[in-house]
């Protein structure tokens, strides 16, 4: 057996067979892809330092998976130069996982999709903290114009052309309408309101009742392996899925700031 880890051209082939399925890569999203994205040098970039753990964790090829994968590399490495758009393709990205994972023994398999769930999952925590953040600089925005008020729902916040995607958790099975753009005000805001994976419980509320004040939470359907909670101040803080039911317990039983947030 060679190195129990991947050298970083193979962390790099796991990373594009990955395909960041929930769009780490130059923030992609399933639900609008971007129309253009990184350089292939650049993506190889961030794939390595977003991925060096996956190539650690696997590890143990054996000389002829490496072979294998290096050759594969090379392959894929000269389709990206030249066409780059590839890069940004799902079908790129999908046959590019599927001659990666037929290159593993059944052992490595299960160690690579082991660690690519948890790189997941991790994704989906990272996106949903961010969007929730995105939240939090609306609210300000909004409170500002509105004698220091937070808005009554979340719809409202599309009328500052928020994009609906932040309105979603990471890795969402909800997916924006087709014809958003051609949607008014009052739909919008109800698609919103409607279809949102986070809890508002700060409607009308003052914007400064303090850093301990939760304004806004994932749905636990949603996100049951962890949860997060967007505070008063902006800023998220993250709860384990048992931490985060007793916190929205307390915050039912119309206790906010929560007892359990300190």
């Amino acid at each position: 057996m060679n190195s129990p880890h991947f050298s970083p051209g193979l962390i790099r082939l796991s990373c594009i067979a990955g395909g960041f399925a929930l769009g780490l890569i130059a923030g992609a999203r399933a639900q609008n892809p971007p129309t253009s994205g990184p350089g292939p040098d650049e993506a190889a970039s961030m794939m390595n330092e977003n991925f060096h753990r996956l190539g650690q964790a696997v590890g143990g090829l054996s000389a002829d998976e490496s072979a294998k994968l290096a050759d594969l590399e090379k392959k894929l490495d000269a389709d990206v130069t030249a066409d780059p758009a590839k890069f940004m393709s799902t079908n790129f990205r999908d046959s590019a996982m599927n001659s990666f994972r037929e290159i593993l023994t059944p052992e490595h398999l299960k160690k690579f999709d082991e660690v690519m769930a948890r790189s997941l999952q991790l994704g989906r925590q990272i996106k949903s903290q961010s969007n929730l953040r995105q939240v939090g600089i609306l609210n300000a925005k909004y409170s500002q114009d509105h004698q220091n008020k937070l808005p009554g729902d979340l719809g409202t916040l599309v009328a500052g052309q928020a994009s609906p995607d932040i309105f979603l958790a990471g890795g969402s099975k909800t997916s924006v309408p087709a014809d958003w753009a051609a949607m008014d005000a009052k739909a919008r805001a109800d698609w919103v309101n409607k279809n949102t994976d986070f809890v508002d419980v700060a409607a009308g509320k003052p914007s400064d009742a303090g850093v301990d004040f939760v304004v806004a939470y994932i749905k636990p359907e949603v996100s049951p392996e962890a949860n997060a909670f967007l505070m008063g101040d902006g800023s998220v803080q993250s709860r384990t899925a048992e931490e985060a039911k007793k916190i929205i317990e307390e915050i039912k039983a119309g206790k906010n700031p929560p007892p359990s947030m300190k």
